[in-house]
């Protein structure tokens, strides 16, 4: 399970970069013929908007994964050490709830673009893809509050601090 976690990790990091990229070079596209043509390229908004979905859902993923979430801490720290450590699960299992709910509800709707064969504006790409990025993310968060489940379970069990 260890080795899926960390294959995931790489996997995270690479598709962020590569559509950081690519996003990064249609704005860059989007400035120059602006300033130099012009003229506006409508498909550098659009191919732009799209990644940035994606990027948004990944990357909260990866922020599961690294922490990076905000957090609350100066209410918690207040109360005793079990009621932080049930606070803990708790907040994961919600987490863990909410983010599926967001999956199962995002899978009927991408069945809904797919069936309704909607392409976009300006890049005629099916507008399911887009909204996989959704799908994808979500699905990606609820294994990583199931990680970081796991991972507190564990570090509880061996007595470790957390």
């Amino acid at each position: 399970m260890k080795k899926i976690f960390k294959a995931l990790d790489k996997t995270e990091e690479v598709i962020l970069s590569v559509l950081m990229l690519i996003m990064t070079i249609a704005i860059v596209t989007q400035v120059f013929s602006r300033t130099i043509f012009n003229n506006s390229l409508a498909w550098t908004e659009e191919i732009s908007r799209f990644i940035l979905v994606w990027i948004t859902f990944i990357g909260a993923s990866l922020g599961i994964k690294r922490g990076a979430h905000i957090g609350v801490e100066a209410f918690t720290r207040m109360l005793p050490k079990k009621a932080r450590e049930i606070i803990q699960y708790l907040v994961l299992i919600i987490c863990m709830f909410f983010t599926f709910v967001v999956f199962k509800d995002s899978i009927s709707i991408l069945q809904k673009q797919i069936s309704m064969g909607q392409v976009s504006s300006a890049v005629q790409i099916p507008m399911w893809i887009p909204y996989l990025g959704v799908t994808v993310g979500t699905l990606l968060m609820t294994l990583r509050f199931i990680e970081s489940f796991y991972t507190l379970l564990k570090s509880k069990k061996m007595g470790g601090q957390n």
